[in-house]
């Protein structure tokens, strides 16, 4: 009789590592040099895997969720001369005016950040800069606010200086 119990017990156990092993084998990971991001939905889909090109001295990174209308940009390279948060913020302003794109708001301070509002193509956007002396970071969310505030919340080992945090993320 108590084997027969042990057994089942057993069963029962294997059962339940099996099933956690399926379920940790369909979430994914994405690891890069600059920050990790653990147990990404299966609605975010990657069209730009993050990742130095050693050519073009940058990172970039594109993740999209089609479902909830949600997109996340970002992408890093190596700072220049000008590693001033300010003048990049200047930079950054010209550079996206100059692309037709409408600035809405910014830029401000938001933490160690510059943070402003942009309209893209027709698509409101929210952007930030940050640099940490040696890199310089851009990160563009558009879409779905909350669902891209959730999606920065699985972002970990991030440079505060670089990223945002989910928190950051404002209607």
């Amino acid at each position: 009789m108590n084997a027969l119990r042990f057994l089942s017990q057993a069963c029962v156990v294997l059962v339940l590592v099996l099933v956690s092993q399926l379920q940790t084998a369909s979430a994914r990971d994405i690891t890069c040099d600059f920050y990790d991001i653990a147990n990404v939905p299966d609605a975010w889909q990657v069209s730009m895997a993050p990742g130095f090109n050693n050519a073009q001295k940058r990172s970039l990174a594109h993740y999209y969720n089609k479902e909830k209308n949600a997109s996340v940009m970002i992408q890093i390279e190596e700072a220049g001369v000008n590693t001033d948060l300010a003048a990049t913020g200047e930079q950054l302003v010209a550079s996206l005016q100059q692309s037709g794109c409408t600035i809405l708001s910014g830029p401000e301070q938001d933490g160690a950040l510059l943070r402003l509002e942009a309209t893209m193509t027709g698509t409101p956007a929210l952007v930030w800069v940050g640099t940490n002396g040696e890199l310089t970071a851009l990160t563009v969310i558009s879409g779905n606010r909350e669902e891209c505030q959730n999606f920065l919340g699985l972002m970990r080992n991030a440079d505060p200086l670089l990223l945002p945090q989910a928190r950051q993320v404002r209607p």
